[in-house]
């Protein structure tokens, strides 16, 4: 039996996982750079593969009940070979919806039990890459190569 096919071209720093309407993601292939066959009845999901920047702007709550500001950038790649399941678990908008809450979360578990006197802009800037860099639930779907501190601004 025949079945009818398109051709997709994938670019540099982008791959593919296809989305089959009656059997879902297909997580054995990922389709790589250049010229791609397709069928029809089935959907190219296309993710950007290129590392990285995220900023993030966060306030969070110190021990004595201060307030914190921090500009953070975190520099990371996802991991080619788990798209079909980043797909199927998170979905292609996983930087609102998985990158920023683990940032987020990460940041204020971390800095609930400080106090403004314990956190130099050089300790801070270590304790939240190693708390990011070490949380395990980066691991499965990126690669986290550096988290960079820009800015601290205290607040009462």
């Amino acid at each position: 039996m025949l079945s009818a096919c398109k051709y997709v071209n994938l670019g540099v720093d982008e791959r593919g996982v296809i989305f089959d309407k009656f059997n879902g993601i297909d997580t054995t292939q990922i389709l790589n750079e250049g010229r791609n066959k397709v069928k029809l009845q089935h959907e190219l999901i296309v993710f950007n593969v290129r590392a990285t920047i995220e900023e993030f702007n966060l306030e969070c709550s110190l021990a004595d009940g201060s307030k914190i500001e921090l500009k953070f950038s975190v520099f990371y790649q996802v991991k080619e070979k788990n798209l079909p399941f980043l797909y199927r678990n998170i979905g292609i908008n996983y930087v609102p919806y998985y990158i920023v809450p683990l940032v987020q979360k990460a940041t204020q578990d971390t800095l609930k039990y400080h106090k403004p006197s314990e956190l130099s802009h050089e300790y801070l800037g270590k304790i939240l890459s190693e708390r990011i860099l070490n949380d395990g639930r980066w691991s499965k779907y990126f690669n986290v190569y550096e988290i960079r501190l820009h800015e601290v601004i205290y607040s009462t």
